[in-house]
């Protein structure tokens, strides 16, 4: 089903519209802060409380959808012709509680999940034992089977971004207040269990927060992390190339080389007071911006990858946490609150 809504508000707070600034983006309605939302799933095609969108980086007609209320992956085929769909239930620990997806260049992707409690029974693993598993996406069902690797002590993971065309990802960890860069190094391939050659680096540990049931994304873009810090209502900026080796970590569950990264250059690149964001959640970076999608307002924004207010529009969602852009420059938004994937077009 195609809906079509344009949303038109009020000047964020603190934000200069007078017309002495940027001309606006084509995607905002080149200067009307308006937006054209496309309805492209619901509940219908599974979702329920979608946390995350990914556009596959080869097949750019296939979304992937991280759907957290029901631990499900939703895989969305030919979004511009019949819309088909697969759905994954995942498993309760290798997909347990899933926040949000990452692809790498090569189609693999790591997912994260929000979850700080035992995962394989009573007697099961330690509540600060999840961390991010390692998928194919040509052989995916969300369960042991079909896991590529899986790297542990990271609960709470609200976020993740893919570094390149290696394993290695960026994981936004809530139970350390951290960004934590995961190398899953060789995977072990499918269903097994040697997780040893790889390597956990926590970065910035302590220094960010953490926002229960909303997702901190996550994106890496020449050679800067960026995250969304919901709690703290801003957007943080990472130099990835700066920091020292420092002690050890633990629990190191899967005797990898685990440690902190200290000294890491960390720069608050946006407050979210200053352009009325309230709970900063979708990040994507597109043409030389970086997008935020505020999950308290509905409203979207962009700003240079220094930090410089772009353009801004108010959407209307309810609930907006995970965007992602095709390579044609379309915006796909999931909206937790309504179970709903919306497309943006310039």
């Amino acid at each position: 089903m195609i809906l079509l809504l344009a949303c038109t508000g009020p000047v964020p707070a603190d934000i200069d519209d007078t017309g002495d600034g940027p001309t606006g983006l084509d995607l905002f309605g080149a200067g009307a802060n308006t937006v054209a939302l496309e309805l492209i799933a619901d509940g219908d095609a599974g979702l329920k409380q979608p946390r995350d969108v990914a556009v596959h980086p080869s097949r750019q007609d296939e979304l992937w959808v991280v759907s957290f209320g029901n631990r499900s992956m939703v895989i969305l085929d030919d979004v511009d012709g019949a819309v088909g769909d697969q759905r994954y239930k995942g498993s309760a620990h290798f997909f347990a509680e899933p926040s949000a997806l990452c692809f790498n260049d090569e189609g693999l992707f790591a997912s994260a999940h929000e979850e700080d409690e035992k995962t394989q029974g009573a007697g099961g693993t330690p509540a600060d034992f999840m961390g991010p598993t390692l998928w194919d996406s040509d052989n995916f069902d969300a369960e042991h089977a079909t896991h590529l690797d899986m790297l542990h002590n990271s609960p709470n993971a609200v976020g993740c971004g893919a570094e390149g065309p290696n394993n290695a990802f960026w994981v936004y960890d809530g139970y350390h207040a951290s960004l934590t860069r995961y190398d899953f190094a060789g995977d072990h391939g499918y269903g097994g269990a040697d997780h040893s050659d790889g390597e956990t680096a926590r970065y910035v540990s302590g220094e960010l927060g953490y926002a229960p049931d909303i997702s901190s994304h996550v994106v890496y873009a020449g050679g800067f992390v960026y995250a969304a810090d919901t709690a703290n209502n801003r957007v943080v900026r990472v130099d990835a190339g700066t920091g020292t080796e420092g002690r050890t970590t633990e629990n190191n569950y899967d005797g990898v080389d685990q440690f902190r990264v200290d000294d890491a250059v960390m720069d608050p690149l946006i407050d979210g007071s200053e352009y009325g964001l309230g709970a900063p959640s979708g990040l994507a970076v597109f043409d030389d911006m970086i997008f935020v999608g505020d999950n308290a307002t509905g409203n979207l924004f962009a700003f240079t990858l220094d930090g410089e207010f772009v353009d801004w529009a108010e959407t209307g969602l309810a609930g907006m946490q995970g965007i992602d852009f095709d390579d044609a420059g379309r915006l796909y938004i999931a909206s937790t609150a309504t179970d709903e994937l919306y497309r943006v077009t310039p």
